[in-house]
């Protein structure tokens, strides 16, 4: 009976001491490197070099190459250690940590996976999405709302650089419509460069969205603010990147100095309004000149689908209005609008009617055999004096070569580009315009020419002064520009009309002089339209350079 007694005994310590043993720790070393499947509420597998198990705490820690794949997130994650808190279902990596999901590949320090919320958080983690390079405090990628198959981003306070250098984006105060040449800031420049010119401007946003789409991404920056040694340059209410080389509009705390017609020469600065949602209001009281002196004051609201200016002087006792509105179904369409102001007419210029209110679009319709074709589209209610108005509708085709179609040399290139306008009006009346010709480019050092020559005719009659085509049926057209310096560029454009056909029998129809100067990356141009009497003065720069650095409040990725 004493004996079974002890035998019964012995087990038992030895049970105890069995379970006890595997109560503190198990340490296994993988001797394969299959992944082991764990199931909490997410099933995930495990692959490392080495697992420790603590039964006391439901935890498995596992080191070296640790790769895990959770299944139901689609995600990959990679670090030297890694916590499976399996009561809570967390993961817990730490040191070069990368998250896979999808298209985003996420490298951080530390990251904690929520396998209940679907939801991961990284600390410093540092990426490349849509083609700049990310480096923040904190990101967190969750599940889309509506649809838990995509996910969302969310990351904190940080900085972006562009990855890709081959992209950049023009920054200009004044506009596609005004700037003579974006090529002339997309030059990046080496930081380590001796160019001269060492300091650096920074780009701060309050907010970047990122869309990420199948076919594009498109980021949005909105309010920023773009400083140089600190001193705040300029304001960007919204500013969108795509892959596309478009020129973008920009709000500066600029002194506003110009002329416009009915208003005179006009000088003044006043202070810049950030708005919610990424739209800004600047308001300038002006000191007007030009035949007297005066006062008055200029508004001008912008958005990303909107830029509106309003201003009044005494000296002429008018106000003038200039703007357009983006349509939200697409940005190649457009509804502009203007009151004594100068409006753009696509090939026929810059026009000036007392009013106009106008609904365009403008888009490349076809491309093909090394041309491509542009169509614009518009339909207006046009008033000329405060007695008489009409309602215009109007086509302009522009079909032009996309590459040279015969090489001269090295450096001179030979095209052909076509334009046919057709503008029907409320009184009845047709009025047609086609040219054609060919076309030259020169390009070599220092120098940039473009020369065309135009033969075409004109039909019909129009009501309005302002529509008749001031270029002529015989046309000479010229840009060029030339580099005396990596700081100074100076430009010039002229347009002949040979047959001094236009309403007031001129040979020169357009004659603008240019100076650009700065470094190649950041460039201020004044200049001067002796036609209209206008000067000019704005800002470019090239957002993607290695001197432009981009921070952030914070960052959003959504993907469609």
């Amino acid at each position: 009976m004493f004996k079974k007694f002890l035998i019964l005994i012995i087990f038992f310590i030895i049970g105890f001491s069995c379970i006890g043993s595997s109560s503190a720790k198990e340490k296994t070393k993988a001797n394969d490197n299959s992944p082991q499947p764990l199931k909490g509420s997410a099933v995930i597998n495990i692959t490392s070099d080495f697992m420790d198990y603590y039964q006391e705490k439901d935890q498995i820690i596992a080191t070296g190459n640790v790769r895990i794949n959770v299944e139901a997130q689609s995600t990959t994650l990679e670090a030297d250690k890694v916590i499976y808190d399996r009561e809570n279902d967390l993961l817990i990596a730490e040191k070069n940590v990368k998250i896979i999901n999808r298209k985003n590949v996420i490298n951080g320090d530390f990251a904690r996976v929520d396998l209940t919320q679907d939801s991961v958080l990284i600390d410093h983690p540092n990426t490349v999405i849509s083609q700049i390079k990310i480096d923040s405090k904190t990101a967190k990628i969750y599940p889309k709302k509506g649809d838990e198959s995509k996910k969302d981003i969310d990351v904190s306070k940080g900085k972006a650089t562009f990855s890709d250098k081959s992209l950049s984006y023009v920054l200009s105060t004044s506009g596609t419509k005004y700037i003579t040449d974006p090529s002339i800031v997309s030059k990046p420049i080496d930081k380590n460069s001796e160019s001269g010119f060492k300091n650096k401007y920074v780009i701060h946003s309050k907010k970047v969205i990122v869309n990420r789409d199948k076919d594009v991404d498109i980021i949005t920056l909105l309010n920023s603010t773009v400083t140089i040694n600190k001193y705040k340059l300029a304001e960007i209410p919204s500013l969108t990147l795509t892959t596309n080389k478009d020129t973008n509009q920009v709000e500066t705390n600029f002194p506003e100095i110009g002329r416009k017609p009915e208003l005179g020469g006009y000088a003044g600065w006043g202070p810049l309004f950030n708005l919610p949602n990424g739209k800004t209001l600047k308001v300038v009281p002006l000191m007007t000149y030009g035949g007297g002196v005066g006062v008055g004051a200029l508004s001008r609201f912008t958005s990303d689908t909107n830029r509106t200016e309003v201003a009044y002087s005494t000296l002429r006792k008018k106000f003038v209005v200039e703007g357009e509105q983006i349509l939200p179904f697409s940005r190649d369409t457009k509804i502009q609008y203007g009151k004594n102001s100068y409006i753009e007419n696509g090939f026929f210029g810059r026009q000036l009617p007392e009013f106009i209110i106008e609904a365009v679009d403008n888009r490349k319709l076809a491309s093909a055999n090394n041309f491509d074709f542009d169509l614009r589209s518009s339909a207006a209610f046009i008033q000329t004096d405060h007695r008489w108005s009409t309602g215009r509708y109007q086509v302009q085709g522009n079909l032009y070569n996309n590459a040279p179609l015969y090489k001269l040399g090295k450096y001179v290139d030979l095209g052909a580009s076509s334009q046919v306008g057709i503008a029907v009006y409320g009184t009845g009346d047709t009025y047609g315009v086609l040219r054609a010709g060919p076309t030259l480019t020169a390009n070599k050092g220092p120098l940039y020419a473009w020369l065309a020559y135009y033969q075409g005719g004109i039909y019909g009659e129009t009501p309005i002064l302002a529509d008749r085509f001031y270029y002529g049926k015989s046309n000479v057209t010229l840009r060029t520009r030339y580099k005396i310096n990596k700081f100074t560029t100076v430009g010039y454009e002229a347009s002949l009309n040979l047959s001094k056909d236009n309403y007031d029998k001129k040979l020169l129809a357009e004659n603008q002089i240019f100076c650009w100067f700065g470094p190649d990356d950041i460039k201020f141009r004044i200049g001067y339209d002796t036609r209209r009497s206008l000067p000019t003065f704005d800002l470019n720069m090239l957002l993607g350079s290695d001197r432009s650095t981009l921070e952030f409040d914070k960052l959003k990725v959504t993907e469609n």
